[in-house]
C-alpha cells in the first residue's frame, strides 16, 4: 500500500535589517521546513512559518501540531486531489484550536508532491490557465519621512510601480510627511499603499484618511484592530480613500462578515495563506471576493523561499480567474528582507524577488531547497 512519510526540519532566519512595524520589531524568522515523500521517491515540499500575533499560533503550538499532522498524515491513504488533502487535515485538526502555519507546512508539501506526480506547475492543481507572471510590490518598513523617501525612490529605479509602506506612529504629522515626500520622490504615476497594522482608533483613522485623501493612494490596509470588523466597514462606506482588509481577513468567518451585504464596502482582501492554514482555504476565500467583486491580494508572512514559492503559484492561479485590470500587485517579494534563505537543492529558485514574478513551468513548485534532518529534532 502507498504510503507518505513527512519529514520535518527547524529553522532560523536572520533579517538583513530588523523589520519595525506597529506591533514592534523582528530580528528573525522560525520555522519548519517539511518535506513529503511518496514510495516512488518523489517530494514535495512545504513550510511552516508562525507570526504570533499576527494570526498564526505560536511556535509551540505549531511543533506539537507538526508533530500530529505527520503521524496522521503517515497513517492515511494518500489524498489525490487539492481537495482530498484539504479533508485529510481538515480531519487531523478537527476540535483541535487552529494552527494555521503548521497546516499550510504539511498542506503545501502535499500539493507540491501531487504537482510533481503529475508534473504540472503547483498553480495549475487550482487553475487551468494560471497568471504566467505576478506583479509585485515593494515593501518599506516604519522608516524615517527621509528613509523612505529615498527607498521608494530606489524601488521605482528596479522597476517596481507598486509602494507598500508601514505607518501607525502616533503622531500623525510625521505619517502625512512621510507619505507626502514618498509621493513626491516616485511621482503619481506609481501606486501607493499604507498598511497600519490596525494601529488606530476609528477617530485616528478617519483623521488621517481625510489628511490623504489628495495623495491618490491605492488603498489603506487594516487601519483598525482585527475583531472590529463592523467598524472597519462602517469607516470604508464613509472614508474618501479605499480600504483593505489584512488581519480582519484571517479567517472564513471575519470574511463573511466584510463580505456581506448588497455591495461589500471594503476594496480589498489580502490574504496571507500561512495565516489562513494553507493555499486551498486562501483559494476558497479568494473566490468568494471574486465573485462579490472584491479584490484580492496575496501576500506572505515575511518566511523563506518554499512558503513565498508557494504564495506566488496562488497568486498566479488566482491572477488566472481575474481580467487584468483586476490583478493587483502582490506581496511576493520579501525575500530580500531576509539576511540568509533557505538554500536551492536540485532545483533552483528560478527568480529572485522581483517587479514582476514568473511563474516556474516545471512540475511542482520550481524550487527544492537542500534539506538535512538534523540528530536531535523530535520531529
Amino acid at each position: 500500500m502507498e504510503k507518505i512519510k513527512l519529514h520535518i526540519q527547524p529553522y532560523r532566519l536572520d533579517f538583513a535589517v530588523p523589520f519595525r512595524t506597529a506591533r514592534g520589531v523582528q530580528r528573525q524568522r522560525e520555522g519548519w521546513l517539511v518535506r513529503a515523500e511518496d514510495n516512488r521517491g518523489s517530494h514535495g515540499w512545504g513550510e511552516a512559518a508562525p507570526l504570533p500575533g499576527f494570526g498564526t499560533e505560536d511556535m509551540k503550538a505549531a511543533e506539537k501540531a507538526l508533530a500530529g499532522l505527520k503521524s496522521y498524515v503517515e497513517r492515511a491513504v494518500p489524498p489525490e486531489s487539492p481537495s482530498g488533502v484539504d479533508l485529510l487535515l481538515s480531519r487531523a485538526l478537527h476540535g483541535s484550536p487552529p494552527v494555521p502555519a503548521a497546516r499550510h507546512g504539511v498542506e503545501t508539501a502535499l500539493l507540491d508532491l501531487l504537482a510533481v506526480r503529475t508534473a504540472v506547475p503547483l498553480a495549475r492543481l487550482f487553475h487551468d490557465k494560471p497568471a504566467e507572471e505576478v506583479e509585485c510590490n515593494a515593501t518599506l518598513g516604519l522608516l524615517s519621512p527621509e528613509q523612505a523617501a529615498r527607498a521608494a525612490a530606489g524601488a521605482v529605479a528596479a522597476g517596481y510601480k507598486t509602494i507598500k509602506l508601514k505607518a501607525g506612529t502616533d503622531d500623525p504629522r510625521t505619517d502625512l510627511t512621510r507619505l507626502s515626500m514618498v509621493r513626491e520622490s516616485v511621482g503619481r504615476g506609481v501606486r501607493l499603499r499604507v498598511d497600519a497594522n490596525g494601529s488606530w482608533s476609528p477617530e485616528q483613522a478617519l483623521e488621517r484618511l481625510v489628511s490623504w485623501q489628495e495623495l491618490g493612494l491605492e488603498y489603506v490596509e487594516q487601519p483598525l484592530a482585527r475583531g472590529r470588523e463592523e467598524e472597519l466597514l462602517e469607516l470604508a462606506r464613509s472614508s474618501c480613500v479605499p480600504l483593505a482588509a489584512d488581519e480582519s481577513a484571517s479567517d472564513p468567518q471575519s470574511v463573511a462578515r466584510l463580505l456581506n451585504g448588497d455591495k461589500p464596502s471594503i476594496a480589498v482582501l489580502v490574504l496571507k495563506p500561512m495565516a489562513l492554514g494553507g493555499l486551498w482555504p486562501t483559494w476558497e476565500l479568494a473566490e468568494k471576493a471574486r465573485q462579490r467583486g472584491v479584490d484580492v491580494v496575496v501576500t506572505t508572512m515575511l518566511e523563506g523561499a518554499v512558503g513565498r514559492m508557494a504564495a506566488l503559484h496562488l497568486a498566479a492561479a488566482i491572477q488566472g480567474g481575474l481580467p487584468v485590470e483586476r490583478r493587483r500587485a502582490c506581496g511576493l517579494a520579501t525575500g530580500q528582507m531576509l539576511a540568509q534563505d533557505h538554500p536551492p537543492g536540485d532545483r533552483v529558485l528560478p527568480l529572485p524577488d522581483a517587479p514582476r514574478m514568473k511563474l516556474p513551468t516545471e512540475g511542482g513548485l520550481g524550487f527544492q531547497p537542500a534539506f538535512k534532518r538534523p540528530a536531535n529534532s523530535s520531529l
